[in-house]
């Protein structure tokens, strides 16, 4: 029999995307298939945002101290204004089954596994559900129809956001970003995950003060996954709250480029463990998302035993 308020008896499991559940940069991908140079457009976006020494070298330029994404979001609606495409969830409909947009190996069974954990006698006795988000800095809608396609069932995605204007004097319409989604956005993500700000009756705001015990998910039930820079201040944010933070590498990347990234990653402790990107019930990754959520379940099992 549960005991306590059966509310706050979720975990929460948010993922990155890009190169967290997947080995490829959706963003690039897109530019590509929308008939982009990806080299030239990123080099395009840094020289825009003053992070060239070509860009620099003018006494009237300010660096600009700000994200790419709405410097990139701009570019790409350009390209694909240009291409009369429309960056809608009607148009990633039509390419989330392409193969350059394709998920690690076993990563769709190691979700599924993870929300199969609720509907075991443990999990089930004390109230206990799994989610799964995705915060991420890339095309939301285009992640959402990946996951979609591969038939993986997450509460929510976070990310950049685009939506379709169309004018009578204009035959094709424009793709207008709508939402940039930053390294900082993303704790924002974090804020309204544990507030259940996301759930569709919520009328909360994630300015909105809310006492630890009702909050829909406690910061020490949120496990967050990810491999870049981005994902920094997510994981801190989860971490000194008292949540989990893993970091993935991607093992067929270059060793010294992997090595430079995870030296960011793991610096001040900002994770508790850092996996190779392997998604097998015997690989690391699976074994320590299991680990912590096995930890929250006998929290609340003590929990249970001193209340009844």
């Amino acid at each position: 029999m549960n005991a306590g308020n059966v509310q706050d008896r979720n975990i929460a499991i948010v993922w990155d995307f890009d190169g967290t559940l997947t080995p490829h940069d959706s963003t690039s991908q897109t530019v590509k298939i929308i008939g982009g140079d990806e080299a030239q457009f990123w080099h395009d976006i840094h020289v825009i945002n003053g992070r060239t020494k070509h860009a620099r070298q003018f006494d009237e330029w300010e660096r600009i101290l700000s994200s790419d994404a709405p410097t990139w979001m701009w570019s790409l609606a350009r390209l694909a204004h240009a291409s009369e495409i429309i960056l809608t969830k009607s148009y990633f409909e039509t390419i989330a089954h392409r193969p350059e947009f394709s998920l690690f190996t076993n990563a769709c069974t190691l979700l599924a596994r993870m929300r199969d954990l609720e509907g075991t006698a443990k999990y089930k006795r004390h109230g206990i559900q799994i989610h799964h988000f995705v915060v991420t800095a890339g095309l939301a809608e285009l992640i959402a129809e990946i996951l979609k396609f591969n038939q993986t069932s997450v509460s929510k995605v976070w990310g950049c956001r685009f939506r379709g204007v169309f004018e009578q004097e204009r035959e094709v319409g424009m793709s207008v970003p709508v939402f940039c989604m930053d390294e900082t956005m993303k704790t924002r993500a974090i804020f309204e995950i544990a507030k259940g700000i996301w759930l569709p009756d919520s009328e909360l705001h994630v300015n909105d003060r809310v006492a630890s015990k009702d909050l829909w998910c406690p910061f020490q039930n949120i496990i967050y996954v990810g491999d870049g820079p981005t994902d920094i201040p997510a994981l801190s944010v989860v971490r000194d709250r008292g949540g989990s933070g893993i970091v993935v590498y991607d093992e067929s990347k270059p060793k010294d480029l992997v090595r430079k990234r995870l030296e960011k990653m793991s610096a001040h402790t900002r994770c508790d463990c850092i996996v190779p990107a392997r998604f097998g019930k015997e690989d690391k990754l699976y074994q320590t998302i299991n680990r912590q959520c096995e930890r929250i379940a006998d929290r609340y099992r003590v929990q249970d035993f001193c209340t009844t």
